[in-house]
């Protein structure tokens, strides 16, 4: 019987892009020989001490022989049980292994080294970062309906190209390798929403965080993310990408939660601090956009999680989704629960009684009562009537509190209230007037 070509077309391709990887790094198939740039050694000691002096060609790369190979000998020492992957005293004066995202601890080519002769790894690694960009380009071009011809025009364009060459040694370049991985799971789960094709996905964007470098792994992700948003953009579809990017999240949390304790302990947050004490903004410029970059995520999500509960609230009642949503929330919140047990044991009744007050008022009945006003309204417009939360914050804190307003402050609750006077009482005689002028469809 004779055999599809199209069957045969990845592992061809696969076949093509090992082979241009072998020969671009032939010159490191030797075992006596060590994969590193030749400018990362001229601006490091010790060896720019003895190395014939020429001129650098680019000042960026010099990280190589004194962050990421030295990361990755720590790193094949803890696969040997010779070394902590808590702690490590060869960085600095000291730091957490797997705390520092630098040291990949858990991504696929940094494991090489639990298996392989570590001074071999770097130039294995490398062919496979060459080889593996262009082999998931190439699959996610033929999801698209592309040609062979063309296919292979776009994975070696993109696998063989400037970026994925120039950091190949790096982990910017191991970050990279998931990203056109992310775009070929996204097509898979358009053709078929299983949840095998799901766990892929997650998977996916677990790459992306354990590659080794959060700044580009920040990127791609978000670039990977609004591609699965526009390819699935129903109500189900970005039900489905909200999921894969939390366990993407959850499985990657092993590696980035002690990163973020570590970060939250550094001396540059001490130092911050003191300097905020001062009086001084104790912030820098990349720090406040970074802040206000988190806003911004925390205020898409919170209109994505608005409009999904919009369409949830059709088939749930607004008890159960709740429910569900409290328990799904405390189920991803564990992983931050180390120590909850002693806490409460060890913790007066006034802070006991305050934490059970918020869950019950402020919490569920506040839920509660919120998902029943949105199953009943526009989330537009329902969603203006948050803004009286800090009017009547300012309104309590004034009776329960003692704590009598500023101007500014009564000024800005004000403007909020005439807001939502403004939205509801304009948007409702607008929807009149449309609903009036505008023939029906049928």
């Amino acid at each position: 019987m004779a055999l599809s070509t199209a069957r045969w077309s990845a592992p061809a391709a696969f076949a093509l892009h090992l082979l241009l990887a072998l020969f671009l790094l032939r010159d490191g198939l030797p075992g006596d020989r060590v994969m590193i740039c030749g400018d990362s050694l001229q601006r490091s000691l010790p060896w720019s001490a003895v190395l014939p002096t020429h001129e650098v060609q680019n000042r960026f790369l010099g990280d190589q022989p004194r962050i990421f190979y030295p990361y990755l000998l720590e790193a094949a020492r803890v696969y040997a049980g010779e070394a902590s992957w808590t702690w490590t005293s060869r960085g600095g004066g000291g730091q957490p292994f797997l705390g520092n995202m630098t040291s990949a601890l858990l991504h696929p080519l940094t494991l090489l080294a639990a298996v392989l002769p570590v001074e071999r790894v770097p130039w294995i690694a490398g062919l496979l970062v060459l080889a593996l960009s262009a082999q998931f380009t190439f699959l996610f071009l033929r999801r698209l309906d592309l040609s062979t011809g063309a296919a292979l025009f776009g994975s070696i364009s993109f696998g063989f190209g400037g970026h994925q060459v120039l950091w190949i040694s790096y982990a910017l370049s191991h970050v990279l390798v998931a990203l056109p991985l992310c775009f070929w799971a996204v097509e898979r789960v358009v053709q078929d929403r299983s949840r095998r094709r799901l766990a892929v996905l997650a998977a996916s964007f677990a790459l992306l965080v354990l590659g080794g470098h959060p700044e580009t792994a920040w990127v791609a992700a978000c670039v990977a993310g609004l591609w699965a948003l526009w390819r699935l953009w129903d109500a189900h579809g970005r039900f489905l990408v909200l999921m894969a990017v939390l366990l993407g999240v959850a499985l990657s949390a092993v590696q980035w939660l002690p990163f973020v304790e570590y970060a939250l302990q550094s001396h540059g947050k001490y130092l911050r601090s003191i300097e905020a004490a001062r009086g001084g903004s104790g912030v820098s410029f990349g720090a406040a956009l970074v802040f206000a970059l988190f806003l911004l995520a925390a205020a898409i999500t919170s209109a994505v999680y608005m409009i999904m509960q919009k369409n949830y609230l059709q088939r749930y009642s607004a008890l159960e989704f709740t429910a569900y949503s409290i328990w799904f929330g405390t189920l991803m919140m564990l992983p931050f629960g180390r120590g909850f047990v002693e806490s409460v044991r060890s913790a007066p009744a006034a802070a006991t009684w305050s934490v059970i007050y918020l869950g019950i008022f402020p919490g569920a009945l506040a839920y509660v009562a919120w998902a029943y006003v949105l199953s009943h309204g526009t989330a537009g417009r329902t969603a203006t009537l948050l803004y009286l939360i800090p009017v009547m914050a300012i309104g309590i804190a004034w009776i329960w509190l003692g704590e009598v307003p500023r101007w500014m402050s009564l000024f800005g609750g004000a403007v909020a209230l005439a807001g939502v006077v403004l939205v509801n009482a304009r948007g409702r005689e607008l929807a009149q007037t449309v609903s009036r002028n505008v023939p029906d469809a049928a």
